[in-house]
């Protein structure tokens, strides 16, 4: 999936946070952030619901045109590359994959280069099979770009989302999600981010291993049901995006059981959620950690993981489990100033707990 739609996480918290502390200012009519009872307007009205754009079917038509043929291009020179492979190169194996790649694409099996072995060092035929493939995608994505920029309302994104179920495009879905994430008066309702939702939805669907398309969707879904909670005029498609928000996680756990990265991302995506809303979601936070815990991609994601095991049990008032689990990320980090020091902090609590009771 391209890098260009990716949010950093640390990015991603940081506007949620902002974007909650300016409802909360919004909300007390105060700079401070403080709550204290609003003032009633004085002629309260109901806003105004906000006109859903009226598609031209003429320029989607022409679009859907220019599309076919910008694909049909496509497919063209990947055909192309894959015969001038499937002849030099000196693997058997390689031109026998090339050729059956080559009827995939002309039985309209799918729309998509054929990956090399993983190697280092690549041969020339190889290099030269890459330099061709890299520059009909970057034909490709302009052609669809221009389209967009030129029309959005009517084109390829639109025709996309009409046509989502049928289509398995997975670049052009990439591509619109990033076109729809800075175009959001496009949503229905305007600023909810729904288009993005949806070709994500459908995009996972086609690539089950993208870890960051399930959890920026659900980001999406628990985040537009927080202002549902506050504003529910505002956002009136919220309401349940934080069970939404699960589901679609749930759903990729399934798919990506033994991959430790996908739970560990999950869990962050939803400790907000438990943290400052929720509570009852620290369940699925803790299950999908121990899973994380379970397959850790080396000794510093092991750590990571366990830190925040331990976090969550600390807010959860549990300070023997989170000591427990403090503890084992220090066996695969004893370095980690962090996890020394909130070692040392709940075992310190956990102590005035006991003599409490006492």
């Amino acid at each position: 999936m391209p890098t260009n739609m990716k949010m950093n996480q640390y990015h991603w918290a940081a506007y949620f946070l902002a974007l909650k502390c300016l409802m909360l200012t919004a909300c007390s009519g105060s700079t401070t952030g403080q709550l204290t009872p609003p003032v009633p307007p004085v002629s309260p009205s109901p806003p105004a619901p906000p006109t859903k754009p009226v598609l031209n079917l003429q320029q989607r038509a022409q679009r859907r045109i220019q599309v076919v043929e910008l694909k049909n291009e496509f497919r063209k020179t990947l055909i192309e590359s894959l015969n001038i492979y499937a002849r030099d190169t000196e693997s058997a194996d390689q031109a026998k994959r090339a050729r059956t790649h080559i009827k995939a694409i002309e039985t309209r099996q799918w729309t998509s280069p054929m990956i090399l072995p993983n190697q280092s060092v690549k041969t020339k035929v190889q290099q030269q099979y890459n330099a061709a493939i890299a520059d009909a995608r970057r034909q490709l994505h302009s052609g669809l770009l221009e389209m967009i920029n030129d029309n959005p309302d009517a084109g390829p994104c639109t025709n996309l989302l009409v046509n989502l179920e049928d289509s398995e495009d997975v670049e052009l879905m990439a591509r619109c999600m990033d076109f729809y994430w800075h175009h959001q008066l496009l949503d229905w309702p305007p600023m909810s981010y729904s288009n993005v939702i949806e070709l994500s939805r459908r995009y996972v669907q086609l690539e089950s291993d993208d870890v960051e398309v399930y959890v920026d969707a659900a980001w999406l879904l628990w985040s537009r049901w927080v202002t549902w909670k506050i504003h529910p005029a505002r956002m009136p498609i919220g309401e349940a995006g934080d069970k939404a928000a699960q589901q679609l996680l749930l759903e990729g756990r399934e798919k990506n059981m033994a991959n430790g990265q996908y739970h560990y991302e999950a869990a962050k995506a939803m400790w907000p959620v438990a943290k400052y809303h929720d509570s009852t979601y620290y369940s699925f936070v803790i299950d999908s950690l121990k899973l994380a815990e379970k397959y850790p991609e080396s000794d510093k994601a092991h750590a990571a993981t366990c830190k925040l095991l331990g976090h969550t049990y600390r807010a959860m008032k549990d300070l023997k489990a989170a000591a427990n689990w403090y503890e084992k990320g220090l066996e695969s980090a004893p370095d980690d100033e962090v996890l020394t020091r909130m070692l040392r902090e709940v075992t310190s609590g956990e102590a005035n707990q006991s003599a409490e009771q006492n």
